[in-house]
């Protein structure tokens, strides 16, 4: 199992992940989403393949067909709205590359590999990120044309871990992300209002584009202040994913070293991104 500092989906070559069973419900929000909506194979495909993309909107909308086709028509809308799936002409293209090369600097998150489950492990040390040089240098559709991006990465590195080279057994739920943001570090200037709100929507959109994507996120280190930025963005999020955040004073070493396989790989995630 490959892990390490800045894992590349690119380089695993391509995935062929293993389905959730057909529901019932999953049948019935199939067939309304691709006549009512026009859902493609390719939409699905970005989402984990055919029966996860469908599973992700029921499991958000605890299983309600109505409200996961709201929900997907809300994410799709968001999508053409960013032009996500729009054909881009090379010097479209070569644009983005360059903004996106731009933004990649101040960009304080990694897709550090794999825990010892397979989960993909997404890791960052947020005294890295200077929120108002950041808001102030970039426009917000680029920032959020960004992110789109970057957890696409992170949707391919779940197809590899719910792959059957990667999974003990065909049957269980799909292996979702884990997140562990270092707040070590962090001051009372990183606290950018401006830079906090650009965050709050960004997670709203987090919300709408990726439903259940995320299966616990471990916030370490915290100071006596973050409380005060929580309670900011915190907002942007539902409550069940709100129950998903871990929020320690602490560094959950033996937690998360369970988490990772050992204490040798807690050690190598935590000192990673040093240099940053």
């Amino acid at each position: 199992m490959e892990t390490g500092f800045a894992l590349d989906p690119s380089k695993l070559g391509k995935a062929d992940p293993i389905q959730p069973d057909e529901t019932e419900e999953m049948t019935s929000l199939k067939a309304r989403a691709r006549k009512e909506l026009s859902v493609t194979p390719k939409i699905e495909q970005k989402y984990g393949g055919e029966n996860r993309f469908y599973e992700r909107f029921l499991l958000a909308r605890d299983n309600d067909v109505e409200k996961a086709l709201k929900l997907m028509k809300k994410c799709l809308s968001i999508r053409e709205s960013l032009k996500v799936d729009a054909e881009l002409s090379k010097q479209e293209q070569e644009a983005e590359e360059e903004v996106f090369s731009r933004i990649k600097p101040y960009w304080p998150l990694e897709f550090w590999g794999f825990g010892k489950d397979g989960s993909t492990i997404l890791f960052g040390k947020l005294k890295n990120i200077k929120p108002k040089k950041f808001v102030d240098t970039f426009e917000v559709n680029e920032i959020k044309r960004f992110y789109v991006h970057f957890v696409h990465e992170g949707n391919e590195l779940q197809k590899h871990s719910n792959s059957p080279s990667m999974r003990q057994t065909e049957e269980g739920k799909w292996k979702r992300q884990i997140e562990v943001f270092d707040l070590n570090g962090i001051s009372t200037k990183q606290l950018h209002m401006k830079g906090l709100k650009i965050l709050k929507e960004v997670l709203g959109l987090g919300q709408h584009l990726f439903p259940e994507n995320v299966e616990r996120t471990y916030m370490l280190n915290a100071p006596w202040f973050f409380s005060g930025a929580w309670n900011i963005v915190k907002h942007a999020l539902d409550k069940e994913t709100q129950k998903k955040v871990v929020i320690s004073r602490y560094d959950c070493r033996k937690q998360l070293s369970e988490l990772l396989g050992s204490e040798a790989l807690f050690d190598e995630m935590m000192q990673s991104m040093d240099n940053h």
